[in-house]
């Protein structure tokens, strides 16, 4: 993830700032060396409704994104969009959000439980 956005920043043309910053990711999150991947606790998420969202302007990130919605459990929903958010149409745009919008009306409960 930290080379995607070296990339997309134009940065890494520069000599030696892709493995600059790959190590400044690592250092500041050393303290999460030994943590499981995401992908083992996933079976904790039996029951809670999960949206994932896909786009194919990413491949990489897209397909990271497919495998994690393959191993959870269900409930679960994917939202596959063929751009970035921001070179969507206005009604691509419109579904997109009327899709997470009821997402969170449908699975969310409108009262907070104290």
């Amino acid at each position: 993830m930290v080379q995607i956005a070296v990339n997309q920043s134009g940065l890494a043309v520069i000599p030696y700032v892709g493995r600059f910053c790959d190590w400044g990711f690592r250092l500041l999150n050393y303290q999460f060396r030994n943590e499981a991947p995401v992908t083992s606790r996933l079976a904790y998420t039996k029951g809670i409704p999960k949206l994932f969202f896909q786009s194919d302007s990413r491949p990489v990130l897209a397909n990271q994104v497919l495998q994690l919605f393959i191993l959870s459990p269900e409930p679960k929903q994917i939202i596959r969009t063929r751009t970035r958010y921001s070179e969507m149409t206005d009604e691509d745009r419109k579904n997109y959000e009327n899709i997470v919008v009821s997402f969170f009306l449908t699975n969310i409960s409108p009262t907070s439980h104290r």
